[in-house]
């Protein structure tokens, strides 16, 4: 008999491969696998859904039947999780060390629980479970992430068509993106790491808006007890986790008081979220970081960075005169001080100082437009 889930629980979904399989994509006639990213503790493969291998599979096999699109699914030491339809494609995420390993269980236990809670189909990418042949974690492969829909899509049009197209998508995805962050707080997660390429976009027919959810929960950290732990082991396991402070660690979207000695090994907090996705959003705006100027003059970055300051930036160098003009702009079409309200989270107050909340800052944008 099925037990009914426990929405709180963090028990980690264990991707069915006995009921459906995928088969890793392959690029030449050597095999070589077809690559969609890497990071610091993983590499991410295009995969297609395949048959299960008739030795995994229980009870008698027919090699012409099809894969079953998967409703639920159960061990005997687990309750049941609901998995989305199969995709067309999956996207892989494989350990890239032997430490990667922890990483990803950890990973895993997060996705768990916030496949469980309502909404999750709106803010995060589709999670079919961890295979426990690899310990890889199973996604949905997504049609782009926001980094590069900005470096291919948006940035290369003429000025004004970027202006026009900037307009027509910018509060859409914001107000996505802020609603994500809202979610992600309400369940007591903190992502960590932020940033455009850790948000996928995926076409809606219906709309000339892409939809937005966010990806990459290597860094984040569950700060409320479930079902299956318990506050103090639930604190003690992510603090003890490898890459926990700092979250992933791109310089540009880190809360200021990351770089400060009293405060850099501070566990991450939705402030300091909230930070990162203001980052996100004026990179979107700028199509560039405000303190890309620097180029790779390494150390005065980060001490541009650590002074907590990044709208003093915006007219400095040679993209001064562009930066200007994109935001204002993108002001006069929307009818909003874009500049003025980006200054309510990214303005300087003190070491990595917030003026508004999630909440606060997406209604300033909304009641404008």
């Amino acid at each position: 008999v099925q037990e009914k889930e426990k929405v709180s629980s963090d028990e980690v979904i264990t991707f069915p491969y006995q009921v459906t399989d995928y088969a890793i994509t392959t690029t030449n006639h050597k095999g070589s696998k077809k690559l969609l990213g890497s990071g610091v503790w993983s590499d991410v493969y295009h995969a297609t859904p395949a048959l299960p291998n008739p030795s995994s599979r229980p009870g008698p096999v027919t090699e012409a039947s099809p894969p079953v699109t998967p409703h639920s699914r159960s061990s005997s030491t687990s309750t049941t999780a609901s998995l989305p339809a199969i995709p067309r494609a999956y996207a892989i995420k494989t350990p890239s060390s032997a430490a990667a390993h922890k990483v990803l269980r950890e990973e895993a236990r997060i996705l768990s629980y916030l496949s469980r809670m309502p909404g999750n189909e709106k803010h995060m990418v589709p999670f079919y479970g961890q295979d426990p042949r690899t310990d890889a974690l199973v996604l949905k492969c997504m049609d782009n992430t926001l980094d590069s829909w900005l470096t291919t899509t948006l940035n290369p049009l003429p000025e004004p068509v970027r202006a026009t197209t900037l307009a027509q998508t910018f509060p859409a995805l914001a107000k996505q993106l802020l609603d994500a962050l809202s979610w992600l707080s309400r369940h007591g997660v903190v992502h960590a790491d932020i940033k455009p390429a850790n948000m996928l976009l995926v076409s809606d027919p219906g709309s000339s808006v892409p939809d937005l959810v966010l990806t990459d929960f290597s860094s984040a950290i569950l700060t409320l007890p479930t079902s299956s732990s318990s506050s103090s082991s639930s604190s003690s396991s992510t603090a003890s986790s490898p890459n926990k402070t700092q979250g992933g660690g791109t310089w540009d979207f880190l809360s200021p008081h990351f770089f400060h000695t009293a405060t850099r090994n501070a566990a991450p907090t939705p402030s300091a979220d909230l930070w990162a996705t203001a980052m996100t959003l004026l990179v979107l705006v700028l199509g560039a970081s405000p303190y890309d100027f620097l180029a790779a003059h390494l150390f005065r970055r980060r001490e541009c960075v650590k002074q907590g300051d990044p709208m003093a930036y915006i007219a400095y160098g040679d993209f001064a005169a562009r930066n200007r003009k994109r935001i204002g702009m993108l002001s006069a079409a929307l009818g909003v001080d874009v500049e003025a309200w980006f200054g309510l989270v990214l303005g300087k107050a003190g070491v990595g100082g917030v003026h508004v909340d999630v909440e606060g800052w997406k209604v300033r944008l909304l009641e404008g437009l």
